[in-house]
């Protein structure tokens, strides 16, 4: 028999939630808790061998690595729950002592022994059951037991979340003087990178970026962004030379005033640990979960970079379970471009771990585990939610969350994206994406890339996608084409013997006379007004090559019907309003 120690701690939604506003607040209602962890696991009082999480190297990364999970291997003689019970009592002690040792917060020491909860069982286990499959449920099932406080003591915690910037942690983590940028500050990251000069005093966009925040907050107008998207405006799209010698697409535009909140989560994750765990017992090798433990960290911290090299802002970066807020564009690139590349890491990150790697095949393999030749892909889904700078910040976690778990994570295979963009106006557009898919297609995810390739492009004269008067005629040009489109998705059977008419279409579209074909009949037929321009013909193709990629793919989960055609030609509207998103000009909203 093996016995473990396990304690989860929270609440952490909770706690998040009580961040109004500034994006400050909510890093350090999620640093807490990852800090907490940190400290409890590299305390040199705990015996035993560390199941989950790894140790991190990294002791002031600028988002937490650390879950709310761990699960300890008692292997130590005179060390049981009673001593690592002692050891998490002791360093949530010290770290409540030094953020309420400032007499300026003003917070009482015993509010945050009652509000947060760290509950941890014992539990012995056969020598081959699997403590992670076992013990993570319940550890789950706890949490559901929230510890009643009171409401004037949450004035405690308020207190505490908006002066964050004076907790010595943050201050080590960013130094004296930082300044955790606003949610409008993170959606119009793009000007700083513009390639434009400020003439007077030789500023560069950097510097006069910073200047209309910084001079905010002298002020004292840390939270009026009326003041701010003004000064945006007036610095930005001045015409007048000697003042800021600008072109039209770098300038301040529409989607500056929204910013993303993204929520990500591995997939299968749970599966592969449980393979791991089980195949190091049936081939008497090391348990390789620690390693990938390790794996997730050294993953959260190189994705870490990865979003703030993109202007984003990351939160909680504990491995499989991200969340950060990100401008819509940036450096001439999209956000969905910035998930490619977190996946692309992961994947990089995973292929380093040949030990896990190998299990994972062996696993496959394998007619041992009950499950013979089961795939295992890991991945991540994400949920997006794009929502005006005044938006409440709660309610866009909350989206976000619900977009990944009721969306992205419920389609066939997971592997998913699912977006929604809210307008200040309160329209709202979005659909969910399939990222990678087995029957050897290019994945409409691909395809959408390929269309925001074209559209982030600043040159009008090669790229349609950024002209949105286009955008506008091809999305109201396509609404009378749903009945013949439905027809075409659908296909009809020639021959039962023969590919339907559908997959003759599909393999219609990549030959190049057979565009110039298509082209012809139906793009200058029908798109008379644009028909005659060569630039946009190769757009229109990728557009209805999109949406036959798309169909295939509902397909698979919905069958061939016109429900599956339907849902498909709205997807492509999404994309299409998407693309028209990025590249709308500046215009007026009701900014107060």
């Amino acid at each position: 028999m093996n016995t473990y120690f396990a304690l989860t701690i929270g609440p952490i939604y909770k706690t998040m939630a009580m961040a109004r506003k500034l994006t400050r607040e909510l890093w350090g209602a999620s640093y807490l808790f990852s800090y907490l962890m940190e400290q409890i696991v590299k305390s040199p009082e705990l015996k035993g061998e560390l199941v989950i999480p790894s140790k991190s190297d990294d002791e002031n990364s600028k988002a937490g690595l650390y879950p709310d999970h761990l699960i300890l291997k008692l292997t130590e003689k005179g060390f049981g729950y009673a001593e690592a019970r002692q050891v998490v009592e002791h360093e949530w002690s010290k770290i409540i002592k030094e953020i309420t040792g400032d007499e300026a917060y003003g917070i009482q020491k015993d509010f945050f022994m009652d509000y947060f909860q760290l509950y941890s069982l014992e539990i012995s286990l056969a020598e081959k059951e699997d403590p992670i499959k076992t013990i993570l449920p319940l550890l789950d099932s706890m949490e559901l037991k929230a510890a009643y406080v009171t409401e004037y003591k949450n004035d405690h915690l308020e207190l505490f979340l908006n002066n964050i910037n004076k907790w010595k942690k943050f201050r080590q983590v960013f130094g004296e003087h930082h300044r955790f940028p606003s949610v409008l500050e993170i959606a119009a990251q793009d000007l700083r990178y513009a390639k434009i000069n400020y003439h007077k005093n030789n500023k560069n966009s950097s510097k006069v970026f910073d200047t209309i925040f910084n001079s905010t907050i002298r002020l004292k107008k840390e939270n009026d962004e009326i003041f701010q998207v003004n000064q945006l405006k007036r610095l930005f799209n001045n015409p007048i030379k000697s003042i800021l010698p600008t072109r039209p697409d770098e300038g301040f535009r529409f989607h500056h005033k929204y910013m993303a909140v993204v929520q990500a989560d591995g997939d299968n994750l749970s599966q592969a640990l449980h393979a791991l765990y089980t195949m190091g017992n049936t081939m008497n090798k090391v348990p390789a979960v620690q390693e990938f433990s390790k794996f997730l960290m050294d993953f959260g911290k190189k994705a870490t970079g990865c979003i703030t090299d993109f202007g984003g802002t990351p939160i909680y970066m504990g491995g499989d379970d991200l969340l950060f807020f990100a401008p819509v564009k940036c450096k001439g690139k999209t956000l969905f471009h910035l998930i490619r590349d977190i996946d692309k890491l992961f994947e990089s990150e995973l292929k380093k771990t040949k030990t896990i790697c190998s299990f994972l095949d062996d696993w496959r393999d394998s007619a041992t585990n009950g499950n013979r030749r089961k795939e295992v892909k890991l991945s991540i889904s994400y949920g997006i939610s794009i929502a005006y700078h005044k938006f409440p910040l709660k309610e866009s976690i909350e989206t976000a969350r619900k977009l990944l778990f009721e969306e992205a994570k419920m389609i066939k295979g997971k592997d998913s994206v699912s977006f929604n963009v809210l307008k200040h106006s309160g329209q709202n557009f979005g659909t969910n994406w399939k990222k990678t898919i087995k029957n050897g297609w290019i994945p409409s995810f691909d395809y959408f890339i390929k269309m925001l390739d074209n559209s982030v492009n600043d040159d009008k004269t090669e790229n349609p996608g950024t002209d949105i008067k286009f955008l506008t005629s091809l999305q109201h040009k396509l609404e009378p084409l749903r009945p013949l489109l439905y027809r075409i998705l659908k296909g009809r059977e020639l021959n039962p013997e023969k590919v339907g008419f559908k997959e003759d279409f599909i393999k219609y579209l990549p030959n190049e006379g057979s565009r110039n074909v298509f082209a012809k009949h139906i793009i200058d037929n029908f798109f008379n007004e644009i028909g005659h321009k060569h630039k946009y013909r190769r757009f229109l193709e990728q557009s209805f090559e999109y949406l036959l990629h798309e169909y295939r793919e509902l397909e698979d989960i919905y069958g061939n019907n016109t429900l599956t055609a339907q849902k498909a030609v709205d997807n492509l509207y999404a994309t299409l309003r998407f693309i028209q998103f990025i590249n709308q000009p500046d215009h007026n909203e009701e900014e107060n």
